[in-house]
């Protein structure tokens, strides 16, 4: 645990030092990241203190309340990852909802190696634990963060997503447990990740290969967090979301100049 807590830290230090080495301005990413930092903590605290779903383990350093400040610092970053890559695939209309597609596949790797591992725990059913509704959430929450991108839109924000995580559960998740399906799960995810992939390459659909580069020590931080985890379902489940990064990062050789796939008019 102490291990890992100090590569996250590295991770962290490492992907800001990224983005500034290629060129962004300091100004701007650190307003946008520091506020990223604030609606996550506003949002995962506010989710743990009415809903009590999951809990962090407590070997995680620096709590802010129910929340580690390490957690705080990471999600900001997949977002901001995945919203590179949803700015450089759709059209300004779509780029909100392809925020939300990457972040739930970006979710549904990170959510079952994570709780296996004991990082955090939930405490309703779930595929690999983890209830499908936790990895919505954060689908949302990046939608909604790159849908509304602006200071004065803070609490609009929180409200949407408690609104979103309460009709979603009363309407729908809490009638659907794929606790005892994990295998008939994880063979039917196969079927939409190929057809995803087929698509992509179809349709000439590549990111920049720096875009996917970057996002290759959070990867391998939790690859190695997984070969510890004694459950070969998970491999099978993990190696089919895999597929997806893997297409674009072999059809992600770009031909086009690269271009930051943040907003610029966040505050």
């Amino acid at each position: 645990m102490q291990v890992f807590q100090f590569w996250c830290i590295a991770i962290v230090l490492l992907q800001v030092g990224l983005y500034l080495l290629r060129g962004v301005k300091a100004r701007e990413f650190f307003k946008e990241y520091f506020f990223l930092v604030l609606l996550s903590w506003i949002a995962e605290n506010s989710v743990i203190r009415l809903y009590h779903f999951y809990d962090y383990h407590e070997g995680w350093w620096f709590f802010i309340d129910h929340v580690p400040v390490i957690i705080c610092l990471i999600w900001p970053l997949v977002i901001l990852s995945a919203r590179e890559i949803a700015f450089q695939v759709t059209r300004e209309k779509w780029q909100s909802i392809a925020t939300a597609i990457v972040v739930f596949f970006d979710a549904s790797f990170i959510e079952p190696v994570a709780t296996t591992s004991g990082l955090w725990s939930w405490h309703e059913p779930g595929l690999f634990s983890v209830p499908l509704i936790g990895i919505m959430g954060w689908a949302i929450f990046a939608g909604l963060c790159t849908r509304l991108q602006k200071m004065k839109y803070l609490a609009v924000i929180i409200i949407a997503l408690h609104a979103s995580l309460l009709l979603l559960w009363w309407g729908l998740f809490r009638y659907i447990s794929f606790e005892f399906y994990q295998g008939l799960v994880v063979i039917s995810a196969i079927f939409p990740v190929l057809a995803s992939a087929a698509y992509l390459l179809k349709n000439s659909i590549a990111i920049e290969s720096v875009s996917l580069l970057q996002r290759l020590p959070a990867l391998f931080l939790f690859l190695f967090l997984l070969l510890r985890i004694e459950n070969h379902m998970l491999y099978i489940y993990c190696l089919v979301i895999a597929v997806l990064y893997f297409v674009l990062l072999f059809s992600g050789i770009q031909k086009k100049k690269f271009q930051f796939g943040v907003s610029k008019q966040w505050m």
